[in-house]
């Protein structure tokens, strides 16, 4: 009898529950996933001791054509964790980096965690005071930030951030080597920013810390706050520890001190700690950074094979997809494309599947969830489109929309709810956000979803971006899906507009492809039969970009805030 057969025979159909706990995604794992029960959390410091003593000459982190090995990577985290030290970091204090993408943000989270502190990323795509407000809410003590004669002296105020007062660390923002001086502006020397580089001449001893993986915490990972004010999310040594190797179990033709990942985007959101800094150092691969996400300088790195595993987001497929049309690329030695962040649409899919020969890996998760929770089968059974199939160690349950203290049956949809042990305990300092984020152990991810008779996972769309237009739920990634495949359409955004019969109706934003036009009268048309009636777009607004969140996202909140806006002023669009 096969697994899935087994577990389906012992499943009781009358108990959703029972269906879930007996995890037919199982069926689907490979032979590494299979023995995930023997997997255990560690400190993730000792993942750079292991890679520095099997691999010390391979590279680690390569910025600007400067590499560093694993061997001086480890030099670097211990010199840098007794500098901290001296500006009184310890075991549980957080440490910011409030940059763009540079190598030092490898070598400081190493060195925090040799010291038992927390990592505290702070996109310096952020305004100012809400930067200011996660440093005083996380107590940071120490911030990392950039020397850019064009941005860093912004983020001196933050030194001035009660009640810790942070210092401000500077670091040369266009130099791989560390050791190189930053510049220091006037603003900088008056507000008494102090060096990297002086940090890093540092030398001495440090005593032994002792980690406790389950409960000490890593990171302290804010939330992107695409749908309200960001929260802390607390992850611990062994959240992120677990997750890499949950998605290590996902891939094994990765081979260990073998593998590159070229890493464009901002390394400040939560796919920079675990996906790219634990995931390529626990396989001891490099990490070649660029500053900011550059789809020419990838494709080079493919093209000439230093690039085996990339990690990318819908967005960033788009930009490569239009220089793959004028830029022939060989493909063959690259091992892995994954694509997470954002719902990656059928078509895009295909579209990017066909012009490289190489199949994407559809990507879900979370800050929450370390943040892999759901990972894509490269051949799904019976050509299923679901998003992917719960990591080992995964339980998964959909919950009743209306009511979370009921469990849905399978191929149902609901809300989709996670434990593991890559799901994090609680927000910082949120009791009453813990307290309504989780149910019977489980975590909410005020996602819309369902889970097949197979064990495959759905996600449909986020709670809160569901169109409720005549009582009916619409959710907007089916229609973006649709909209994907027009070939006039580059991007496509859809979102609820206020109508005083509707409630609300269904609006298209769209991104047209060069030289392309599009009228709603031809939209509606060319989708007859695609979508329902309620679906529909019922109002099309072209635009020369689409707004985006700074961890590059399109930006539905604030398409919607927009269009509120453009509401409450008397500005309603054009409708069918």
């Amino acid at each position: 009898m096969s697994e899935a057969i087994e577990l389906r025979a012992a499943s009781p159909a009358a108990d959703p529950r029972a269906l879930y706990e007996a995890a037919p995604w199982r069926a689907h794992y490979g032979e590494r996933a299979r023995r995930g029960d023997r997997l255990r959390p560690y400190a993730l410091f000792d993942m750079l001791l292991w890679a520095a003593r099997h691999f010390g000459e391979r590279p680690h982190l390569t910025f600007l054509d400067h590499t560093i090995t694993y061997s001086e990577s480890l030099e670097l985290a211990e010199r840098l964790a007794v500098g901290l030290a001296g500006l009184g970091v310890g075991k549980g204090d957080r440490v910011g980096f409030c940059m763009t993408n540079h190598p030092i943000y490898g070598v400081l989270h190493f060195a925090l965690w040799r010291l038992g502190a927390v990592g505290v990323s702070m996109n310096p795509l952020y305004p100012v005071n809400r930067l200011a407000d996660q440093a005083a809410d996380a107590g940071v003590k120490v911030i990392l930030t950039t020397d850019d004669p064009a941005q860093g002296d912004q983020y001196l105020v933050l030194g001035e951030v009660g009640p810790q007062r942070p210092a401000m660390v500077l670091v040369r923002h266009d130099e791989g080597d560390m050791h190189i001086a930053p510049r220091v502006s006037q603003a900088a020397a008056a507000a008494g920013a102090l060096l990297l580089s002086d940090l890093l001449v540092s030398d001495g001893d440090l005593p032994a810390v002792t980690i406790a993986p389950e409960e000490d915490l890593a990171v302290l990972a804010y939330t992107g706050g695409t749908t309200g004010t960001p929260k802390g999310v607390m992850l611990t040594h062994a959240n992120l520890s677990m997750n890499c190797q949950q998605m290590h179990s996902w891939y094994p033709q990765l081979t260990a001190g073998a593998e590159s990942m070229c890493v464009g985007a901002p390394l400040t959101h939560i796919a920079g700690i675990s996906p790219t800094l634990n995931f390529m150092t626990h396989i001891a691969g490099e990490i070649v950074i660029q500053p900011r996400f550059d789809p020419a300088d990838l494709l080079k790195g493919v093209d000439g094979g230093c690039t085996s595993v990339l990690l990318l987001t819908p967005t960033m497929l788009v930009a490569m997809g239009d220089l793959m049309d004028r830029q022939p690329v060989d493909w063959t030695r690259l091992k892995l494309v994954q694509c997470g962040a954002a719902p990656l649409t059928p078509e895009l899919k295909r579209r990017f599947e066909t012009a490289t020969g190489q199949q994407v890996i559809n990507l879900f998760g979370m800050t929450e969830t370390s943040p892999a929770v759901v990972y894509g089968l490269p051949n799904a059974p019976g050509g299923d489109v679901a998003t992917g199939c719960p990591l080992p160690l995964t339980r998964v349950q959909v919950r009743a929309k209306d009511d979370p203290s009921k469990c849905v049956p399978l191929g149902e949809a609901g809300e989709l709810c996670f434990a593991g042990p890559q799901v994090t305990r609680g927000y910082w300092k949120r009791d009453d956000e813990n307290e309504a984020s989780f149910v019977d152990g489980l975590l909410r991810t005020g996602d819309v979803g369902y889970v097949t008779e197979a064990g495959l996972v759905h996600v449909i769309d986020r709670l809160k971006d569901v169109i409720i237009a005549g009582g009916a739920n619409v959710y907007p990634a089916q229609v973006e899906s649709v909209l994907a495949e027009h070939p006039a359409i580059a991007e496509a955004a859809v979102i609820g507009s206020p109508d005083p019969y509707r409630g609300e109706t269904v609006k298209a934003i769209v991104r047209l492809r060069p030289g392309q036009t599009l009228t709603l009268e031809q939209l509606r048309a060319d989708l007859a039969g695609k979508l329902s009636p309620i679906e529909a777009p019922k109002i099309l607004e072209v635009m020369d970009d689409l707004p985006r969140t700074p961890n590059m996202k399109v930006s539905r909140q604030a398409l919607r805030e927009r269009e509120l806006a453009a509401a409450a002023a008397g500005k309603v669009s054009d409708r069918a």
